[in-house]
């Protein structure tokens, strides 16, 4: 880890990249990544984090300034079928996929991917996640 993070180091100081961003890394490697550059860790791409709600790595990433990506935003269609998150759509005239993504936008310190380059599926989701947005803030 040591030679990769000293080689992100140098682009970003060679001004080939604006800033490091890791994937799917631990608390203990991203650890090990801030002590051994120079420039922050600005990222840590993460699968999506419904269903992680006990898990550590948000918690440590927002009190070390570290952003999480989210991706997998619907977690491959397995949402759908959620049925705590259907119950809870239910109330709201949602789908489990909306409040999904609700609760996805809410988290501090967290941005998504839409995992596509379809311009119509851009929009699915764009529209989803507006009509998500007033009905479940109630």
């Amino acid at each position: 880890m040591e030679n990769t993070m000293a080689a992100m180091d140098r682009l970003v100081k060679e001004r080939k990249v604006d800033n490091i961003g890791v994937s799917n890394f631990s608390i203990s490697q991203l650890q090990r990544a801030m002590r051994v550059t120079e420039e922050p860790v600005l990222t840590d791409q993460v699968g999506h984090l419904a269903y992680w709600q006990n898990n550590e790595i948000p918690r440590f990433c927002q009190a070390n300034n570290v952003i999480l990506t989210a991706y997998s935003l619907i977690v491959e269609g397995r949402l759908v079928g959620d049925e705590e998150l259907a119950t809870i759509g239910e109330r709201h005239g949602k789908s489990a996929a909306q409040v999904a993504i609700r609760w996805l936008l809410k988290q501090e310190n967290v941005v998504t991917t839409l995992g596509t380059t379809d311009p119509e599926q851009h929009g699915r989701v764009r529209l989803l996640a507006e009509r998500t947005r007033d009905a479940t803030d109630q």
